[in-house]
C-alpha cells in the first residue's frame, strides 16, 4: 500500500522496522484481529520501559495509528483499537538562536 501511494523509500522502511517489532512483541501472544486498545498501550508502555524516548514512541504510534486505520479502509477491521489512545506528548524543542557575536 505504501509503496503504490507514493510514500518515499525511508517511511516504507520505517513502517517495515515499526510493524516488525510490534509483530515479533505480540506475534506468539495474540492474533493482529484480536489487538485491544489495552494491548497497544501495553505495547507503548514496554517502549517507553526499554528506555525509548517520548519521540520515538510517538513515531511508532504514528505508524501503528496508519497501519490500523489502513485495516480498517480495507474492511478487514470494523474499528481501529488505536483510536482511544492519544499520541505521546513530546517536548517542544525550540532552535538555538545565535546570539549578536
Amino acid at each position: 500500500m505504501a509503496k503504490v501511494d507514493g510514500r518515499a523509500e525511508q517511511t516504507i522502511d520505517q513502517y517495515e522496522y515499526v510493524l516488525g517489532r510490534f509483530t515479533d512483541y505480540y506475534s506468539k501472544k495474540i492474533e493482529i484481529g484480536n489487538i485491544t486498545t489495552k494491548d497497544i498501550r501495553e505495547y507503548l508502555a514496554f517502549l517507553m520501559d526499554e528506555g525509548l524516548r517520548n519521540t520515538t514512541v510517538a513515531i511508532h504510534y504514528r505508524v501503528l495509528n496508519r497501519f490500523f486505520n489502513w485495516l480498517v479502509e480495507e474492511y478487514y477491521l470494523t474499528h481501529s483499537p488505536i483510536e482511544p489512545i492519544n499520541e505521546p506528548k513530546i517536548p517542544k524543542t525550540f532552535p538555538k538562536v545565535l546570539n549578536e557575536e
